[in-house]
This record gives C-alpha cells, structure tokens and sequence, in this order.
C-alpha cells in the first residue's frame, strides 16, 4: 500500500554512552515517531504500523549506548 510521503531518520549509536541526538524539523505539520529502538524491551524494541510512538519534544532523541534507532517522519 501506498504510505505516501514519508521521512526515516536513524541512529546508530556505537558509543558506550548515551547520546543526544538533534531531530531536523519537519515541514507541512508532519511529525516524528519511534518505529525501532533496539536498546528497549522486547515488544517495545520494534513497534508495527500505526503503533509507532510520537516523539516529545520533537527536536532531539536519547539514543542509548550501542543502539540503532529508527524514527519516521509523517
């Protein structure tokens, strides 16, 4: 099916350490959700369409030590 426009934005973080990472703003009132976030617990790590979790506030994320993280922008 047709999502239409979308915007992905990953982290992959190698570090030891927690980093905050800066979100880029989005245009036409679209906003970022958490779709994978692999340091989280099971069921929580990896969301299913329409699952996804906004993110707030919108302009930075915590991406955990040795982490990948995937948020997409609708």
């Amino acid at each position: 099916s047709d999502m239409g426009d979308y915007h992905l934005f990953i982290i992959l973080n190698a570090d030891f350490n927690p980093q905050s990472v800066k979100i880029p703003k989005l245009n036409n009132g679209m906003k970022w959700y958490r779709v994978i976030d692999t340091s989280l617990k099971s069921g929580d790590d990896f969301l299913d369409a329409g699952k996804e979790i906004l993110i707030e506030p919108s302009d930075f994320y915590i991406a955990n030590a040795r982490s990948t993280v995937v948020l997409i922008g609708k």
